[in-house]
């Protein structure tokens, strides 16, 4: 059976036997026969080294211009195993709640919209929230990352907007957009935060510390009118 290996994966491998002064060939032979010669070249790069991750990053950037890049299952894509994106799916999706939530995208741009209820109404949470307003950053998530992946696109989180307005005593709006730019290799967005708290930051400090190529996290905070802010933090990074 073919041995498939994701970026962050084999960049653990390495590390783990540079820094042990143990970079064993024959133990790496058949994955480096399946990823071809773009992981090939790394490890003869930094043989007899250990290499920051910075360095490594950047091996595997070079790697994906070179054309030698090699697109991670999607099983990778974020969302696919979170509770909220699960549920949302398992309720029909972006269809199902077609009468609030609309989504506009293109190359350069990701928009998710939402009119509606602040809260009472069950979207995309793992355990049936009525938090309705932030489900919708959940569900940011759920839709956006595997049009990244698709598009090979990157989000830039340093210009988030968000426009949140009252309509009505009972309807709200929300617009959430996310800049895009080309990439050569698959990126993802990320983000944890809370409605009228700020947790949420060091989970994500926590997940830049684990991936390739990870910028963030961005904070933000939301003003919801009538209501608790809501403080987001975003990540980006490569698969």
């Amino acid at each position: 059976m073919k041995i498939i290996i994701t970026e962050n994966q084999l960049k653990k491998i390495i590390t783990e036997q540079l820094e042990q002064k143990t970079l064993n060939e024959s133990f790496l032979s058949n994955i480096l026969d399946d990823l071809g010669s773009w992981a090939k070249k790394i490890v003869d790069k930094f043989k007899g080294k250990t290499p920051s991750k910075k360095e490594l990053d950047k091996e595997i950037e070079n790697a994906a211009k070179s054309g030698d890049y090699k697109k991670p299952s999607k099983d990778k894509i974020v969302g696919t195993d979170l509770g909220s994106c699960k549920k949302y799916k398992e309720k029909g999706g972006l269809s199902a709640f077609s009468d609030f939530v609309t989504i506009d995208k293109s190359n350069s741009n990701f928009t998710v919209n939402y009119k509606g209820p602040s809260s009472g109404k069950d979207i995309c949470h793992a355990s049936n929230g009525k938090d309705t307003l932030h489900q919708i950053f959940s569900l940011l998530i759920c839709e956006i990352n595997p049009y990244l992946y698709d598009k090979m696109l990157k989000p830039n989180i340093n210009k988030i907007t968000v426009n949140a307005s009252k309509k009505t005593k009972q309807e709200y709006s929300l617009s959430i957009n996310v800049p895009l730019e080309k990439s050569n290799v698959v990126y993802q967005l990320n983000r944890r935060g809370g409605w009228g708290h700020k947790d949420g930051k060091d989970v994500m400090v926590r997940e830049c510390e684990k991936n390739t190529n990870c910028e963030g996290p961005k904070t933000y905070v939301f003003e919801i009118k009538g209501s608790n802010d809501i403080t987001e933090y975003f990540i980006s990074y490569s698969i």
